[in-house]
């Protein structure tokens, strides 16, 4: 599954509807991990059969701070891994 991934960008308040929806019956899985030397927040997030009311819903998302921002790589599915981790990577070493 190829699926489609997305890139945002602002404050904690305004992406964090997106990774933590109100009156979402579920909540995503959250990990702290080093990703390419960065310390950043590995999200796997329900589906919305599963009740997640989100955009995100069903994505893999990385998500890290550049100064007073936080910036998000998510992608549809929780299949191949190959393709996310080379995605974050490409999406992460330039920041």
């Amino acid at each position: 599954m190829l699926g489609h991934w997305t890139i945002a960008e602002g404050s904690a308040d305004a992406l964090g509807i997106l990774t933590h929806p109100y009156g979402s019956p579920v909540a995503p899985v959250v990990r702290s991990i080093t990703l390419a030397g960065r310390h950043v927040k590995l999200y796997l997030l329900p589906t919305m059969n599963q009740g997640f009311r989100s955009m995100y819903a069903g994505h893999v998302m990385v998500q890290w701070s550049v100064g007073r921002e936080i910036v998000q790589v998510s992608f549809h599915g929780h299949t191949n891994k190959q393709r996310q981790r080379a995605l974050i990577l490409a999406t992460t070493l330039g920041g």
